[in-house]
Parts: structure tokens; sequence; C-alpha cells
């Protein structure tokens, strides 16, 4: 952490004045102060006047109003030149002393006086008397305007400057008349944005800040009353001047050592430690009134000093950005400009975090039930005191969470050892004993019994409810701070391959003890420990490892269930579908606690408020169905293609549409592999062929074929869902119905249904990593697995939506054939032509040894009688596709040529 400001003069008699030095020194600002109240009728108490004449005696009067202090008040026996006296003073040289201005040397140094430091004192209490006028009349906004325009801030900031340049801790006078210094500064902003500005221009942050600087770096184990009571004064100052006030704000930020001072005053424990109120004194010696009175002001100021830190370093962003994408990656590119990396940079991450952390520690067991009160503690007291613990630990871990979220050096700083109270251990580490274990004190309580060792319970009953409620959301905000620290690409290495060396080791075993606790007491550790695995994840050898070494599956399937929490549901579907991408892990988790029948429950129509969680679910179809057998039989004989094809007809979510039919493909390809493409059948397993024909016959029926259809009708801004879908047409239409017709005539007509357009409910991309965006109120509540970005994800983002509107399927088939868009590869034509002979060749007289076979596929076709209404839809898309095939067999590509000949042959012949 930068040290604080040192102030460097040329001489030390310029840091250590005599009297007389330091009377002409403030005598200007002094002289300033009084041309403004007299403008304004303004009078101090000292019994002299400001508009130039003086009571014929000063009366001794307490200089404490309005600061706080409970020292023992000083009567002045010294009084500044009133303004309108002889000659202007200038500030002299040490030398210069003598002459004109004798008669104040002579009151100076009067024989009366008991030495330099109590002649000092009377000057600054002097000060404190003139300035406390400005103070109370700037509690009301009557003259704040007027006061602003005058020279009044710029004044209060020389005089604070000079306090400052000559500070001492034992001085109890100038601790009071830096009170009333920064009482004028925090009272001329109170809802004055133009005052604030002012003050912005002429230093007043920068001064405040070097004072607490100055302070903080004293090496006293304790602070006396009047230094708190500079302290919360301070604090106060720099709360109303920053207050919604964004060049003040940025101002600060840009300061590595204000920001580095706003969290040592925050964190001191000679200020304020969490809790210190249901404790005995540090100081065995310190009575329990003064011990109070020292902890109510700590800890107003370090409550404030986290406000400043939390207002100054979220800068001008939405709070609600942050939390909406809590659970995704962050790109690194732009960390730099997120205001929280003035917080993160004021030192090593890893310190900052320490610190961050500090007033957490206080609520881990045996600390939070560490109690042995002693004071004189009211109700009302104790419902103030909890309310301001309770804004102390929201604060911290609220920006804890924003700097896991935002800034890649705290997340790699995370897993770094640091010093906890003697003991080595990661910031990770603690995050997560915390999320686990962190308690809300007894004291906090209102249904607690009554105990000699506890104070009174809190006076209000409800705002007492409330604290423990935002207690757990604290904690949730740890849980999300965990997720991202874990998603950090380092740290995903680190605490996954680490297990040898004991980085990563134990953060698996805690989080597979996490997903074992009971959903219904502990949901947070169950939703935390699947997101925080979702992000381990995130490799195909880490997945595997997972799945086959730690054995992670049967405790997710079991945590599947209808009844199940929304969010753990959520979490666990998430987890699985990264899971279920390699090629490994497929049939292992299609088949445990026969998952695959009982994802349909979550697709049902009572789900539908909540569209992240059916979102999810068709992911993890999609990925269990991709080139495995076994589970696509699952999936079309086990009852969960009803439901999927119920989902696809009804939602308007376009991502879960589109994934939702992206399952079918997945099946069909799958279920229409053969020997000839090993990679469609990862499961390496003997096919029972008479399942192959059930599942086959299952999926040739119209809702399948409609649903493909409209894929490819709709996926103008997606080429590849369009190519997904002419082969997953291809294949079924190279199929035949023994009951009803061909495929092909289902595919034929389901290409030519004009259809209404759809309500679209989302434009995003239809990637393996963008949940719905439809939200609701349950939606809002669920946060998002990191994904790994599909190919899907960058064509989409890269692609614009230049073509028209097409009518039907039919009008897609026919661009892809003339090559309309340039980002649909010569392979793409290619395939459409295959689609177009499959939809011929069932027709054609053939032999028993010219028996059609789709694309990669070896299976023979049988023929049936065709229908005199599916001819001719065949024959009507073969029609309007033909220009489009001449034309790709005329310009090309080359690569294209050939099949597209052959394509335009079998059409001439089906339609002569």
């Amino acid at each position: 952490m930068a040290a604080p400001m040192v102030i460097d003069d040329s001489t030390s008699d310029q840091q250590n004045p005599s009297p007389t030095e330091l009377a002409f020194e403030l005598n200007p600002y002094l002289h300033s102060i009084e041309r403004v109240a007299a403008d304004h009728g303004l009078q101090h108490d000292s019994g002299v006047s400001f508009g130039g004449s003086t009571s014929k005696s000063p009366k001794p009067v307490e200089s404490t109003a309005g600061t706080g202090s409970n020292e023992q008040p000083r009567t002045s026996r010294f009084l500044m030149t009133p303004a309108g006296s002889s000659a202007s003073l200038k500030r002299p040289s040490v030398s210069s002393a003598e002459g004109s201005h004798s008669r104040v040397k002579r009151m100076i140094e009067s024989p009366t006086l008991t030495g330099e430091f109590d002649a000092q004192e009377d000057i600054w209490a002097d000060v404190s008397r003139r300035l406390k006028p400005f103070g109370d009349i700037l509690r009301h906004e009557r003259l704040r305007t007027d006061l602003g325009n005058t020279s009044l801030a710029e004044d209060c900031v020389g005089l604070l400057t000079e306090s400052t340049r000559r500070y001492k801790s034992d001085s109890i006078a100038l601790s009071e008349a830096q009170v009333e210094m920064m009482r004028i500064l925090a009272n001329l902003c109170i809802d004055h944005d133009e005052n604030r500005e002012k003050l912005l221009t002429k230093g007043a942050p920068q001064g405040i800040s070097v004072l607490l600087q100055t302070i903080l770096s004293l090496d006293d184990q304790s602070f006396r009353s009047g230094i708190t009571t500079v302290l919360r004064t301070a604090a106060g100052a720099l709360l109303n001047l920053q207050l919604d006030h964004a060049s003040t704000q940025a101002a600060l930020r840009a300061d590595e050592r204000s920001i580095g001072m706003l969290l040592k005053l925050a964190t001191d424990v000679r200020v304020y430690e969490l809790g210190d109120w249901y404790r005995p004194p540090r100081n065995k010696n310190e009575n329990t009134e003064d011990w109070k009175k020292h902890v109510s002001t700590g800890s107003s100021v370090s409550t404030w000093a986290w406000r400043i830190i939390q207002d100054v370093c979220s800068g001008d962003e939405e709070e609600g950005n942050a939390k909406s994408e809590n659970m995704e990656k962050t790109s690194s590119s732009d960390e730099g400009e997120k205001p929280i990396e003035s917080l993160v940079t004021i030192d090593q991450p890893a310190k900052v975090a320490n610190l961050l952390i500090h007033p957490l520690q206080r609520l881990l067991p045996p600390s939070s039930s560490d109690m042995t009160f002693q004071g004189n503690w009211d109700a009302d007291d104790v419902s103030d005191m909890m309310e301001s613990d309770m804004d102390i630990v929201q604060i911290a871990t609220e920006l804890i969470e924003s700097c896991s979220l935002d800034s890649k050096p705290f997340r790699v700083s995370a897993l770094e050892k640091v010093d906890f109270e003697g003991q080595q251990s990661t910031i990770l580490e603690f995050l997560v004993h915390f999320a686990d274990s962190a308690q809300s004190p007894d004291a906090w309580s209102f249904d607690r019994e009554e105990s000699n060792n506890l104070p009174p319970k809190p006076s209000d009953e409800e705002a007492a409810k409330e604290v423990i409620t935002k207690f757990s959301r604290a904690k949730a905000a740890i849980s999300r701070a965990i997720v991202c620290i874990v998603g950090e690409d380092e740290n995903m290495t680190k605490l996954f391959e680490g297990q040898g060396s004991g980085q990563g080791g134990w953060f698996t075993e805690k989080m597979k003890e996490w997903m074992e606790r009971d959903a219904k007491d502990r949901d947070d550790l169950v939703s935390t420990a699947m997101l925080a695995v979702g992000n381990l994840a995130r490799k195909d050898a880490h997945c595997i490892a997972l799945v086959h070494e730690h054995h992670i599956v049967p405790t997710l399937t079991r945590l599947l269930d209808p009844s199940a929490d929304i969010k753990v549901a959520h979490g666990t579907m998430c987890l699985l579908k990264n899971l279920a991408i390699p090629s490994q892990n497929k049939r292992i988790i299609g088949a445990s606690n026969d998952l695959i029948s009982r994802l349909g429950a979550f697709l049902d129509k009572s789900r539908d408020n909540v569209q992240p969680l059916q979102f999810a679910t068709v992911g993890l179809l999609k990925h269990l169905c991709s080139a495995n057998v076994d589970n696509s039989f699952d999936f079309v004989l086990g009852g969960t293609l009803p439901a999927l094809l119920d989902l696809i007809r009804r939602t308007d979510d376009v991502p879960t549409r589109m994934e939702g039919t992206r399952v079918l493909v997945n099946a069909v390809k799958s279920l229409w592999s053969s020997a000839l493409t090993p990679a469609a059948n990862s499961s390496n397993q003997t096919v029972d062929p008479n399942a192959r024909q059930r599942a086959r016959h299952v999926l040739t029926c119209e809702p399948v074929v409609s649903a493909l259809s409209e894929m490819v009708k709709n996926s103008t801004k997606y080429p590849v869902l369009v190519n997904e879908g002419i082969l997953a047409l291809t294949l079924i239409a190279a199929s035949i119905d023994d009951q009803l017709s061909s495929g092909a005539q289902m595919v034929a007509r389901a290409l030519q249904t004009i259809s209404s357009p759809r309500r679209k409910s989302s434009a995003a991309p239809v990637g393996g990593n963008n949940e719905s965006s439809t939200t609701n109120e349950s939606n809002e509540q669920l946060p998002r697995l990191p994904q790994r970005q599909t190919t899907l994800d960058a064509l989409a983002s890269a692609a614009p939506n230049a073509l028209p509107v097409l009518r039907s399927g039919a009008d897609m088939i026919a661009t892809v054939l003339a090559r309309r868009d340039a980002r649909m590869p010569p392979q793409f034509a290619n395939n459409a032509c295959a689609l177009v002979q499959a939809l011929v060749a069932p027709h054609q007289s053939t032999t028993a040894d010219e028996t059609v076979s789709a694309p990669e596929t070896s299976d023979p076709v049988q023929t049936t009688p065709n229908t005199n209404e599916g001819v001719d839809a065949i024959s009507n898309l073969l029609q309007s596709l033909r220009p489009a095939l001449e034309q790709l067999s005329t310009v090309g590509p080359q690569e294209s040529l050939p099949i597209a000949q052959k394509a335009l042959d079998s059409v001439r012949a089906f339609l002569k």
C-alpha cells in the first residue's frame, strides 16, 4: 500500500514554528474569514466581533461545540489581530518577528504562559471559535450558495493544510480546530454539487486525505477520543464531498494514496473492529463509558470509509450490470477500464484482498460466538451498532465480488499464500471457509434468550430480521466471488492439475463435499459447488477426470429431482452439460439414475417461467445425443421426445427453440449412423438393429420433420444451423414409413409449408454458452455457468443478417443451392444437392442392387407404394429448386459441379 504523503519543508523551523511564526502564518486565512463573516453578519463566541470591534475582556468558552470531543476545553489566552487593525500582516521570517508586530509577539511570549505548547494551543483554540459559527450556520441551506461563492472554502483548505504540516497527536486544540475546518467543508456541499465542484478545485478532498494519512501513520497503539473525532469528521466530509459527484470520485480514484488510506481507515483496529461493541475494552484500564464512545465513533468512521470506497471504486457503472453477469468469465480486454482496478492496484492484489476480508474474519467461529459483553448499551444502541456492522460486511463482500468479477490480477492473487493471524493460507481458502462456516453473531439475533454475556436485544425486530437477510446476501456474494475466481484460466489449471502439490486437491474435494450436502438445508453451497466445478470443467481432460476419477455423476443425477430447488437444478444441469461434451462421458451420464427419461419433467409447461433451466436441459440433451446411439435410444424411446417436441412447438424463446431442434438433429445423425461412420457412435457398443429401426420409425414423423424445416427456414443468421437441418432432413428423406408415406414425402411437404412468423423473445446468438434471454422473477435469481465458446457462437457473432425473410424451408434450400450467402461454404451446397437426391431416389425405379443410402450411411432403404399427394409435393418442391440447381451446375464452384449435375439429372428424370 502506498505510504502516507510526507510533508517536506526546507527547514525544521517551518515544521515546528514558534507561536509567533504560527500566528503570522495563519493570520492571512483568519483575516479573510473575518471579512466573509462581516459580510454575512456572523459573530464568533470569543467576544471578538468579526466586524472589527473587540470586547473589553474575552470570555472563556468551551470550544467543543460541534466537534463531538469530550476533551477538557481550553480558555483562550491569545487572539488573532482583528480585521481593520494597524497594517495587514504577512508571513514573517524567523528573524523578522520583531518590529512592527512587537505587540503580537509580546502577547505570545507573555510570562503568564507556561510555554510554547500552551501558546500554540491557544492559537488553535481561537481558530476553532472563529470557524465554529460557519459550521453551525451551514447546517442549514440558507447561506450555502452565498458562502460557497466566497473565499471560505479556500481559507479552510489552507488552514487544514497548515494544521497538517505541523500535526501533533497530543494537541487537543489542534484537533478541535481541524474538526471545525472540516465541518465547514462537509456542510458546504450538502445537496450542493456546485460547491462540491468548487471544493474539488480548491483541493479539499486531497487536503483531508493527507490529514488522514498523517494520523494513520502514527505509531500510537490507540487513538484518544479527540483523534477519533477528527477521523469521524474527516470521513464524513469526504463522504459528503464525493456523494454522487463523479468528478470528485474520479479524483480520489486516480490517487492511489487516497484509496489506500481509505482502506486502511476502514480496517485499522485502532479505529474500529467488527463487533467491538459486544466485547470488552482492549485496554483493561479504560472505563466502559469511554470505550462505548470510542466504539460508537469508530464504527461511524469505519462504515463511512467503506461507503466512500464503494462509491469511488464503483464509478459510473450500474450495480445491476455486474450482478447479472457475475457467473460469466470476464473478458480481460477491458479490465483496465474497470473502476474497481483502482482498488486492486494500490498494492499487491493479495494484500488488498487480505484487507478486504479483514472484517469478515470476526464472523467465523469461534470469533462469531466469542462475547463477553461489558457496557451500558441500550436496545436502540444495539440496533444502530448491528446495522452499522452489517453495512460493513455487505460493502466488503460486494467489493470482493466486484474485484473477483472485474480484475484478473485479483482473481490470480486469490491463490497466493497470505498471512491470516499467523497462519499461511490463500484468499480462496478463506472465502470457501467463510461461505461454509460464517455465522451471524448471537448479538444480532432478536429471538435469542437474554444473557449477561450479551448486550440487550435490538429494539427493532423487523430491522434485526433484515440484517440477517442481508447477511445471507453477503454470503451469496462471497459464493459468486468463489465461482469467478475459479473461472480464471490460470486458476482452473492450478486448482485441478495441481492436486499432487496440495494446491488444488483440497478444492475439488471440498466442492464434492458441498454437492453431497442436503440441498434443503444448504442449497447455497450445493449451487456454488455446481458452478465452481463447472468452471473447472472447461477442458475435456478435466471433464473426463471428474467423471471417471472423481465419480461425481451419480451425485449430480440424484440432485435432478423435479421438486429440487430451481437454483440447484439449474446449476446441476449446467454442470452436467459441460461434463457431457467429451465422448467418453456421454453414456455414463446418460445411463446414470435413468437420467434422460427424467429430463422430460424439466421441459414441461409448468417450467416455462424458468426458461434458463429449460435451455440448460435441452443443451444437456443435445450433448448426450451427439454421436451416441444408446443415449439417442433412451431419448426417442424413453418418453422425453414428446416433451421436447411440445416445448419446441409452444416456446417463443428463440435460443430454446433452436437448441431443442438441434437435439433432434443429433438424435437423427446418431440413429442413422453405421460402421462406416464411427464418429457418429461414440458408445462403441453393438447396436440392436430392432431398437434402431423402432427409434428411426418414431423420429420419422411430421412434428420432427416440421421442426427441422422451421430451423432451416429461420436460421438466416446462423448458417451452421441451416446445414445441420439439411443433413437431418436428408437422412429422414431417405427413410420409408412402412404404413403411411415415405420420409421424402414428409420432408417435401414440410419444406413447402408457409408458416406465420413467430414472436421473438430474443435476438441473442444461439450458441452453446448463451442462456435464454427471457427474464422474469425466477430467472433473475439464476446464476450463469461459464461455458466453452462453440463454433456456432463465432459464426453468429460475425454474421450480418443480409438475407430477406424467407417464406418456407424450400426458399432457404434454394438460397443455399444458388449460393446467395457468401458465408455458406461449397460443402453446404453439396449437402443441399444430397437432400435433392434423397427426395428423388425412393421414387425412382430401382433394382435390388440399387438401394439408396443416405450420405455417409449404408443402411438399405426399403420402398413402399407412394401416395399421389406425396409425389405431387416432391414434384412441386423439385420444380422450385430446379433453377438454383441449374445455376449451381453451370457456374459452380468447381467442387460442387459433379454433385450438382448428378442432382439435376435426377430432378429432370423425376419431372418427365
